[in-house]
């Protein structure tokens, strides 16, 4: 007879991971039996997927400091960094690509550089609009050697010296030659 074994029992009834973590119910509450709280209270099959609600997620990445630098994130920066920066593409469930807070992205002919201009009026947490000063300070800044992002190999084809600013919401990358950047899909 096999021992058949829920995702959800597993968790639900707690996890060993690494030296002796437990990650128990409590915790990873969003994923146990017991309604969901958009539909509390609701007549819902069990089992029947349900939108809304709120999702809390735990991680405990190596040391309990951190930073809330994008280009440069220290203890569990990169989770944080995917949950709370926007990029110009964001990923689809089946893993193609749609535009994030790119309004338009376009190659040229032969790729060797992109045009992206961004939504309008998107702002940063204190209201400062952002602009094509803003994307072109990032990813100069991302792409410094000085500062060493564990991220700037995801951007090291673009050609640093040749980044041009279009207009206020639009830039034009370029790429080193024979380089250059292509999502899943078309966004």
């Amino acid at each position: 007879m096999r021992n058949e074994f829920s995702r959800r029992a597993f968790l639900g009834n707690g996890l060993v991971v690494g030296g002796g973590l437990i990650l128990g119910s409590s915790l990873l509450s969003g994923c146990g039996g017991g309604e969901p709280a958009a539909v509390a209270g609701a007549a819902v099959a069990p089992g029947t997927p349900v939108r809304g609600g709120r999702l809390r997620v735990g991680i405990i990445d190596g040391d309990q400091a951190g930073n809330l630098d994008a280009h440069k994130p220290s203890g569990g920066g990169i989770i944080r960094g995917w949950a709370l920066y926007s990029k110009f593409w964001e990923w689809n469930d089946d893993v193609s690509t749609r535009l994030g807070l790119a309004e338009f992205a376009e190659p040229n002919a032969d790729a060797s550089a992109w045009t992206i201009r961004i939504k309008p009026g998107l702002e940063f947490h204190h209201g400062k609009t952002i602009t094509s000063d803003d994307m072109l300070f990032s990813i100069l800044r991302l792409t410094d050697p000085k500062l060493a992002s564990p991220y700037a190999g995801l951007v090291g084809a673009i050609d640093r010296q040749a980044l041009r600013k279009l207009d206020d919401r639009t830039i034009e990358i370029r790429f080193k030659e024979g380089r250059s950047f292509f999502p899943s899909t078309k966004p």
